[in-house]
């Protein structure tokens, strides 16, 4: 109550926020498929990115912690487990526009590369929820967050065959020529591959944001726990 009084409510506006990219298909199905993400049975480098215009509402400094995705409209719930032996996830901005990737996995990845996730994963049987869709996403939390620094965002997944193989388990995408040019674009390729093929359908992606709080905020916060330390010092005496 002393903290509300002293004008550190705020604080509460510091929660998480979440962004479906592309921002057009958070309430809708995309217009293709990729097998990048969840299956087959080959192991694979996969990696595509996003433009900034899909994270405006993110503020600079907010912290990724999570990314979802979710099974491709008219795909069956996987029942069973599926264990990688590897999954690793990196995130960092890209070295080049969007637009403008190499087929070149390392050269296209940002100087502020961080591996967020690394080593195996299992996705528990019925977590990928199927229908009509859109479907559930699922999230995959990050062991090493990120913190977003403005601008275009770009993934990379390096992963192994799942077993066993969700060979009808594919994941929402959109085909690049249904997005406006300069949104997206991806690159596929072999596992621990340098280089892969331009242009494999890029998946819609979930992510979330642990928002930090306002300068404001947190000079109200500092001020609010200073006047409670002297009020306690005054009653002390």
């Amino acid at each position: 109550m002393a903290l509300a009084a002293l004008g550190v409510a705020p604080l509460a506006m510091a929660g998480p926020l979440t962004v479906v990219a592309p921002n057009a298909n958070q309430s809708a199905n995309g217009s293709g498929i990729t097998f990048g993400v969840f299956g087959f049975v080959t192991d694979l480098t996969f990696q595509w990115g996003y433009a900034a215009s899909q994270f405006s509402a993110i503020p600079v400094g907010s912290v990724i912690t999570s990314i979802g995705f979710r099974i491709a409209a008219g795909d069956s719930t996987v029942t069973s487990a599926l264990t990688y032996s590897e999954f690793d996830i990196e995130v960092s901005t890209p070295a080049f526009p969007i637009s403008s990737l190499t087929n070149n996995f390392a050269n296209n990845q940002g100087a502020n590369l961080v591996t967020v996730l690394s080593g195996p994963l299992t996705i528990p049987g019925g977590s990928l929820v199927g229908g009509a869709g859109p479907n559930p996403f699922y999230d995959i939390t990050f062991t090493t967050p990120f913190v977003y620094p403005g601008g275009d965002l770009l993934f990379t997944i390096l992963r192994s065959g799942p077993t066993p193989s969700p060979l009808l388990s594919t994941a929402d995408a959109n085909t690049l020529a249904s997005l406006p040019a300069g949104l997206t674009n991806a690159v596929a390729g072999g596992l621990n591959a340098t280089t892969g093929v331009l242009g494999p359908n890029s998946p819609i992606t979930k992510l979330d944001f642990a928002r930090v709080p306002e300068p404001a905020t947190l000079a109200l916060l500092g001020i609010g726990l200073a006047g409670i330390g002297f009020a306690r010092r005054r009653k002390l005496h």
